[in-house]
C-alpha cells in the first residue's frame, strides 16, 4: 500500500508515515483507546507512500490486554480508499461550484426584485391609489381598489424585505454578528414569532468567508424548518466559539420529531436538511439534530477553524 517492505516499515514509526497534519488526531485516537474499551472504527488519515504521494487510509483496531489488564498489541485493519477520497473530493468541488453559483443568483435574483419588480409594484400601487380617490368612482368600488393597492403596497414589503436579506457581500462588509441579529429581527417580524439571538465574543477576522456564508445559509434553513413545523413561537439562535471552532445553534420546544427517521428520508424529501449538510461538509462541518416528540429540537453545526488540514476525517 505505501510500497515498503517489511524491512522498511520495521525501520519506521507509525508518525513518520503518517501525513504530519493528521498526526495529531490520530495519536490522540491511539491514547483514548488505552483509556476507554480499547476499540477505534474507520478512522481517516493520510499516510506517506514511499514515492511521496498521499495514500488516504481508513482505519479498524481492537487493543489486546493480558490478564492484568495491561496492553500487549493491537489487532487492526488498513484499507486503502485513496480513490474514494479522490471521487468525493470531486464530488465536492462540483457542489462547491454549485453552491457559489446559487449564491451569484441569488445576489442577481435580490438585485433585480430591487431595480425592476419593486419599483413597478410601487408605481402599480400609486396608480391605484389615484384611481381609488376618483370621485366618480362607487364608494363599493372606491373601497376595493383601495383594498387591493393595499395588497400590492404589502407585495411590495414583502419583495423589499426578501431583497435586503443579507447575502454573501453583505457578510463580507457588515459581518456575521449583524446579519445574522438583523435577519433574526426581520425573520421573527414577518413570521410574528420571537427568536432569541445571543453570541460569544468573536473576532470576525478569524472566519473565513466561505464558512460565514455556510453559517448564514444553515440558520435561515433551521429557522425555517423550525417555524414551519415545530409549532413553538420561541426559537433560540446561539452564534458560539469553542477552542479551534465556530458554530451555530438553533432549537425550540416546539413538537419535535424522530431524528432518526427524518434522517433514514432526507435524500428524499428533506431537501433542506440535504442542503444544510453538503454546505457544511464543504467547509469540514458537522451537521447534528437532536429532537424528540413533545421534546423540541436542537439543530447544531460547529465549523473547524483549522481548515481541511487540521485533522483526519473523523
Amino acid at each position: 500500500m505505501l510500497g515498503c517492505s517489511e524491512k522498511d516499515l520495521i525501520e519506521r514509526t507509525v508518525q513518520s508515515i503518517t501525513y504530519p497534519q493528521d498526526w495529531s488526531a490520530f495519536s490522540r485516537k491511539l491514547s483514548q483507546s488505552f483509556s476507554s474499551e480499547g476499540r477505534f472504527q474507520k478512522f481517516e488519515k493520510r499516510c506517506l507512500h514511499k514515492s511521496g504521494r498521499i495514500v488516504w487510509t481508513e482505519s479498524t483496531a481492537s487493543l489486546i490486554r493480558n490478564h492484568n489488564g495491561e496492553p500487549l498489541y493491537f489487532i487492526g485493519e488498513v484499507l486503502d480508499v485513496t480513490e474514494r477520497k479522490q471521487a468525493e473530493e470531486l464530488l465536492s468541488s462540483v457542489n462547491r461550484k454549485l453552491i457559489e453559483a446559487q449564491e451569484q443568483e441569488r445576489t442577481r435574483i435580490a438585485r433585480e426584485l430591487h431595480e425592476d419588480i419593486n419599483q413597478r409594484l410601487a408605481l402599480v400601487a400609486i396608480d391605484m391609489n389615484h384611481i381609488s380617490e376618483d370621485a366618480g368612482l362607487r364608494p363599493g368600488l372606491r373601497k376595493r381598489m383601495g383594498e387591493l393597492a393595499k395588497q400590492v403596497e404589502d407585495i411590495s414589503t414583502d419583495v423589499h424585505a426578501i431583497t435586503h436579506r443579507p447575502h454573501s457581500s453583505k457578510l463580507e462588509h457588515l459581518g456575521i454578528i449583524f446579519a445574522i441579529r438583523s435577519f433574526c429581527k426581520e425573520y421573527a417580524e414577518q413570521q410574528k414569532v420571537k427568536i432569541d439571538f445571543s453570541r460569544d465574543e468573536i473576532p470576525p477576522a478569524h472566519i473565513p468567508q466561505d464558512v460565514l456564508v455556510c453559517l448564514f445559509r444553515v440558520l435561515q434553513e433551521a429557522l425555517s424548518n423550525a417555524v414551519k413545523h415545530s409549532g413553538a413561537r420561541l426559537f433560540e439562535v446561539k452564534l458560539y466559539r469553542e477552542v479551534d471552532a465556530v458554530g451555530l445553534r438553533v432549537s425550540d420546544r416546539g413538537v419535535g420529531f424522530d431524528p432518526e427517521m427524518t434522517m433514514k428520508t432526507m435524500n428524499q424529501s428533506g431537501l433542506g436538511l440535504v442542503s444544510m449538510r453538503e454546505r457544511l461538509r464543504l467547509v469540514q462541518g458537522t451537521f447534528s439534530i437532536e429532537s424528540k416528540p413533545n421534546g423540541g429540537t436542537t439543530i447544531d453545526a460547529p465549523v473547524p477553524l483549522g481548515g481541511s488540514d487540521s485533522a483526519a476525517t473523523r
